[in-house]
């Protein structure tokens, strides 16, 4: 179905950014060839595409791919059980994500890591994981929610213009008419 196709063009696109030598691009698609295998339940591709993505990344230094490669990472040895390697790399990924500040990779490295803590029976950690998780998921939502009010605010001011300028136009199509 559709992961399929997606799989084949990924692929496809990889061999063109490797053929070119543009290593940022290879990194790219060989992280979402990761997360692509690790949704189908193929684990050991899914590692292959994210080392050969976290290999590159921190080659260039890219904070972002490495936060989220090495969450993702987090979540495929959860998903096989190996919760030792996944809160490894998903502390790695907390880490890196709360150092750039980019909240969407702190939300999804808290709530990965949360449930690797909460089946190791790390109780207090998996708290505070949940914790972390619900304030960058809030903190998401009012920035989105400030976004929206402005957006509003731009197109209430807009339409308030545009009906004075409607207005003076009137007033000076019908000045011009009188004169006539």
């Amino acid at each position: 179905g559709d992961a399929t196709k997606a799989i084949e063009n990924l692929t496809k696109a990889l061999k063109v950014f490797e053929e070119m030598g543009i290593k940022p691009g290879v990194a790219a698609i060989s992280a979402n060839l990761g997360k692509r295998y690790f949704e189908r339940g193929d684990y050991k591709l899914a590692l292959k595409y994210c080392n050969t993505s976290l290999e590159i990344f921190e080659e260039g230094r890219n904070k972002g791919g490495i936060a989220n490669t090495t969450s993702l990472m987090g979540s495929i040895y959860a998903a096989q059980g190996h919760y030792t390697k996944a809160i490894s790399y998903g502390e790695r990924g907390l880490a890196i994500a709360q150092e750039t500040g980019v909240l969407s990779s702190i939300e999804s490295s808290a709530q990965n890591l949360f449930s690797s803590y909460k089946t190791a029976g790390k109780y207090k950690e998996a708290l505070e994981m949940n914790e972390l998780y619900f304030q960058a998921r809030d903190s998401i939502q009012s920035k989105e929610n400030q976004k929206a009010v402005i957006q509003s605010q731009v197109q209430s001011e807009y339409e308030k213009q545009k009906a004075i300028d409607d207005l003076e136009n009137e007033k000076r199509v019908a000045i011009e008419t009188q004169k006539k």
